[in-house]
């Protein structure tokens, strides 16, 4: 079974929602860690710093002392498990740019224009059994045609079968 085009953008939304989550939480986990290791000489605020150095790997100065066995075994797992969810966070806010919204944002400007532009075309509402003939008349005799189909599985196949016809879901 086809997805639709939305169905596979909120399947990305929710992908880039959680990687963004898990690296929220891999972030209070460093900052936490860090004020346990800081102890009361050091603020909260020392402890967000040396989170975020460690984690963008800037390798700045220390605020905190890591020297100890604690500290040390602390910042290695940190460094692993924070360079992971950044990188796999990064990676999924890419995806979704690349195959999500930049793509259907083109893909529907594109075929705007195309609608845009036609006059005298023929407007093919609903693709089911007797829909589907008739758009592969009108494409067979090279007409001008928009397609517009309510049914998430038809508009799939409306985009697979034809796939120079603009359609509308809705």
């Amino acid at each position: 079974m086809m997805r639709s085009d939305e169905a596979e953008i909120r399947i990305l939304q929710r992908r880039v929602r959680n990687a963004a989550l898990l690296l929220l939480i891999v972030f209070a986990i460093g900052i936490g860690g860090f004020r346990l290791l800081g102890g009361s000489e050091h603020t909260w605020l020392d402890a967000v710093f040396m989170a975020t150095i460690t984690l963008t790997t800037t390798g700045m100065r220390e605020v905190i002392p890591t020297t100890s066995v604690a500290g040390e075994l602390f910042t290695t797992g940190f460094l692993l498990f924070g360079a992971t969810a950044a990188v796999y966070t990064l990676s999924t806010i890419t995806a979704f740019i690349v195959e999500g919204d930049l793509t259907q944002g083109f893909r529907r400007r594109r075929m705007q224009k195309s609608v845009d532009a036609m006059q005298g075309h023929f407007i093919v509402c609903g693709a089911g059994q007797t829909g589907s003939t008739v758009l592969r008349e009108l494409v067979s005799t090279q007409r001008a045609c928009v397609a517009i189909e309510f049914n998430d599985q038809r508009f799939a196949a409306i985009q697979d079968e034809f796939p120079s016809v603009p359609a509308l879901h809705g």
